[in-house]
């Protein structure tokens, strides 16, 4: 077996980041060198190192008139505009909801359909298998794959195997459970092959039990996306031909001769389990009676609202971010005293890795004070906060669900085996130790959905095993190194179901049994109503040039809205709208996408005018203590409101007023920066300034545009006209829309000139500690009370704790950032140019100093 990495070979490739309005103009976001606008590490750079990719983003159309002029300009793009390449839709990923959508050159677009099998509604839905960014991406060559029915040879939903050589070679951690997208060729009956790509997580068997198979991989049906049909598209001479095939050959139980298929195999490893700390929530909270709240609940809240006060008094900083910074993990070296900071993937903690490793740095406890990190600590505080009062700080571990498959060679056969767990049996690791406990997947529907679970540690793992006749030497090793895996929860394909989980890399979280005695018995003992069912519709299959309209519908989705709406009716003690209609409501919404359906608009409409919502809810976006009021008037029947008036009231933590700026200036000393550092430093600074205050302008014009059309909406209302009124909601309808562009037009340009930024600072490869004390003192001797000095701890954040440690004896940390495939360079005075491997150098910024503007 030979592989490729490609890493010394292949060729950069980006993708070009294009907006459109609502007029149908096209624009490009300033590109700029973070991995994350670039196609390595995905499957489709892999397959097609050629290919030119665009990630274009529309608005959300009000009427019928703005969503044809839209859907007609997706037909076809081209960018750049005058003699650029032009570009049709492939399809989308997760973020279809959001508009975003995936254009590739004329070139490839008849590759990537024939993939889907000329199938739209697969694109839209399975294309994220080959965009999404992966850990590790490795080809294969000449390997052999079998795809086998659902429970065949140890597989489950969407759960198959690679063979143990393969994870050596890609280098994964033994022991646990790999989330994978896997693409490569099949030949079907009747000689015709077509590419497929396939995804869900993958467990390892041995070389040997991988020999006696003849097999690499061992694929389930369930993972393919899509599935071969009779109908398939192939592309021969050029050109697309649809022909009437058959199906996969049957699969024998006992030989995968007839399901084996060689090809080139690309496999992509998005996520490794492990044990997580999941936030708690409201969602789980309101299950929980008054009782549990009062005695189990509560009484550990409190003590830890009272641990951070006494570790925020006491300047404990490695406390604090322990309690409120656990988007990441701290790991302190004793033999050099460094905390290793690990990067979440999340990109909201963007912001906040570079604050956390100050606040370990600072031995004088006296940079809280300092605006920029007091303001951020500030909305960290305020998230905490909010999630302890709505959540009741409940301590819920988390864990990739798993399959009970396995697979193994006992006395010179292969045996395997899936669906042999007890129903009322989860398998759990060293990680979780309780005999018993709740098993809670997101989005939670109902109560139902709490899984009251006993668990099975590694010694009743094995003795279940022995039970079905498997000898005891080998029931050991199945269990330690396929079922008892680090940071899984194994169930049975049955009781994932029951609140929608699947084997593709759910992730769950436990309330335990023995830290939760309660709450456990509480639902143990509750007499449960139906459980909510996938409504396994049948799948739409269109023609392909359908495929802009589906992407039109596939935009927005109403799941925010209807667990609102649960939360509302159980606050106000209305269960029985709960169970019918919403959670089926919610379940349809779920299932929207892949099987047609969705939430009855009206029927949620007609729940919202009878229950009103609890006044917590409209609390989440709060960035400060002071938007969390210390008390709400809420119903007597809402237990999730009755937590947050008890826990606020212990939250009065004072972080009080941040210094002035300059007053940190004399920070970082000693390194004799240049006048040209300075010079270009001040350039750096006007063009953060003047960006920022160009997407604030813009966002203040669609605020007032908002309010302007609610001040006529309320007159129309007042004059009894319904035309009026309804002109009225309509220009109030657009002004939202228009203000929500705004809205995520100045996110995305924010976000644009802090990684163009942060590439210029990275591209400082020599007298770093020069260059940060040159940023420092330009951007900290400012006396502007507005001033945060965020720019010089963005640009050189690891030189700011350096120089942090050295002045105040602190911990220093090795600050986690982004990867850069380029270097930004100052060129002209006024522009900052691109180099990045792969592509031209481009131009991605000029100041207009007579207007103190920025463009491309």
């Amino acid at each position: 077996m030979t592989t490729n990495d490609n890493e010394a070979t292949k060729k950069m490739n980006p993708i070009a980041m294009l907006d459109m309005d609502i007029t149908g103009k096209l624009s490009e976001r300033e590109p700029s060198a973070m991995a994350d606008e670039w196609l390595d590490g995905t499957l489709l750079g892999s397959l097609y190192p050629d290919i030119k990719l665009a990630l274009l983003t529309v608005p959300a159309c009000v009427d019928d008139a703005e969503k044809s002029l839209v859907q007609d300009r997706m037909c076809s793009i081209t960018w750049p505009i005058e003699g650029g390449t032009k570009y049709k839709m492939i399809g989308a990923s997760g973020s279809a909801k959001n508009g975003k959508f995936y254009f590739a050159d004329e070139a490839h677009v008849a590759r990537v359909k024939q993939r889907f099998l000329n199938w739209p509604e697969a694109a839209i839905t399975y294309l994220g298998i080959q965009t999404s960014g992966c850990k590790v991406v490795m080809t294969f060559k000449n390997a052999v794959v079998a795809i086998v029915p659902d429970l065949y040879f140890g597989t489950n939903d969407c759960q198959g195997w690679i063979r143990q050589s393969w994870a050596e070679k890609m280098k994964l951690t033994p022991g646990h459970i790999y989330q994978c997208r896997e693409a490569f060729d099949i030949t079907l009956m009747g000689g015709f092959i077509v590419g497929t790509q396939t995804k869900g997580l993958r467990k390892v068997m041995t070389d040997d039990v991988a020999d006696k198979l003849g097999v690499d991989m061992i694929i389930p049906e369930s993972s393919v996306k899509p599935l071969p049909t009779k109908k398939v598209t192939t592309l021969k001479e050029g050109k697309l031909v649809t022909e009437q095939v058959a199906d996969l050959p049957e699969c024998d139980a006992e030989n995968l001769t007839s399901r084996r298929y060689t090809s080139d195999v690309v496999v992509g490893v998005r996520a490794i389990s492990g044990v997580l700390k999941f936030s708690s929530s409201y969602s789980i909270l309101q299950h929980a009676s008054f009782e549990v709240i009062n005695n189990e609940i509560l009484p550990k809240a409190i003590p830890v609202v009272r641990a951070l006060k006494e570790a925020w008094d006491t300047k404990n900083h490695f406390k604090v971010l322990e309690m409120i910074g656990k988007r990441l993990s701290f790991e302190v070296l004793e033999d050099e005293s460094t905390a290793v900071v690990q990067e979440e993937e999340d990109g909201e903690v963007e912001g906040y890795r570079a604050v956390e490793c100050i606040l370990l740095a600072d031995g004088s406890g006296e940079i809280t004070r300092h605006p920029y990190i007091h303001q951020t600590l500030s909305k960290l505080m305020t998230k905490w906060a909010y999630k302890l009062g709505t959540g009741g700080g409940l301590d819920l571990p988390g864990f990739m669900l798993a399959a009970d498959g396995y697979l193994a060679e006992v006395d010179g056969k292969v045996v395997s085996g899936s669906n042999w767990l007890p129903l009322d049996t989860a398998i759990v690791s060293d990680a979780l130790t309780c005999d018993r406990g709740l098993c809670c997947r997101y989005p939670v529907r109902c109560a139902e959905d709490l899984l009251p679970m006993k668990h099975a540690d590694l010694a009743a793992t094995v003795a279940l095993l022995i039970e079905r006749g498997i000898p005891a030497d080998k029931a050991s090793w199945i269990a330690e190194h396929q079922l008892c895996l680090q940071g899984t929860y194994t169930l049975h394909q049955d009781t994932a179901k029951r609140n929608g989980g699947d084997f593709d890399g759910d992730m769950i979280c436990v309330i335990d049994g023995d830290r939760y005695p309660m709450f456990t018995e509480q639902r143990f003992t509750m007499t449960e109503r139906p459980a909510v069912k996938k409504i396994k519709a049948e799948r739409l299959k269109s023609m392909w040039y359908n495929l802009e309209s589906i992407a039109m519908g596939a935009m927005g989705n109403q799941i925010g809205r209807i667990t609102n709406l649960i939360s509302s009716c159980i606050a106000a003690d209305r269960n029985e709208l709960v169970y019918e209609p919403l959670c089926p409501e919610l379940q349809k919404e779920i299932d929207s996408l892949k099987h047609n359906t969705c939430a009855d608009k009206r029927v949620l409409q007609g729940i919202s005018d009878q229950v009103k919502p609890p006044l917590w809810l409209d609390l989440k976006k709060a960035t400060s203590l002071n938007q969390l009021p210390l008390f709400l008037e809420v119903l007597p029947t809402d237990r999730v409101g009755y937590c947050y008036n008890v826990l606020r009231a212990e939250i009065d933590l004072m972080m009080g007023t941040p210094m002035q700026v300059s007053q940190f200036a004399g920070l970082i000393v000693g390194n004799t920066p240049t006048h040209e550092m300075f010079e270009e430093c001040r350039f750096i600074k006007t063009v953060h300034f003047a960006g920022h205050q160009q997407f604030r302008e813009r966002s203040n014009k669609e605020a007032a545009r908002v309010k302007q059309a609610k001040e006529e909406l309320d007159r129309a209302k007042k004059s009894d006209d319904k035309d009026a009124i309804r002109k009225a909601y309509n220009s109030c309808k657009k002004a939202n829309n228009a203000q929500k562009l705004g809205q995520d037009w100045c996110t995305a340009k924010t976000r644009t000139l802090g990684k163009i930024i942060a590439t210029w600072a990275a591209s400082k490869h020599t007298n770093r500690k020069a260059w940060a004390q040159a940023m420092h003192k330009l951007v900290h001797n400012s006396k502007s009370t507005f001033s945060t000095g965020s720019l010089g701890i963005h640009a050189f954040a690891q030189e700011f704790v350096d120089a942090m440690v050295e002045r105040t004896g602190g911990i220093r940390s090795i600050v986690a950032t982004p990867k850069v495939l380029g270097e930004v360079v100052l060129e002209n005075k006024n522009e900052l140019w691109l180099y990045a491997p792969g592509r031209p150098k481009v131009r991605v910024l000029k100041y207009h100093s007579e207007t103190n503007t920025i463009t491309r």
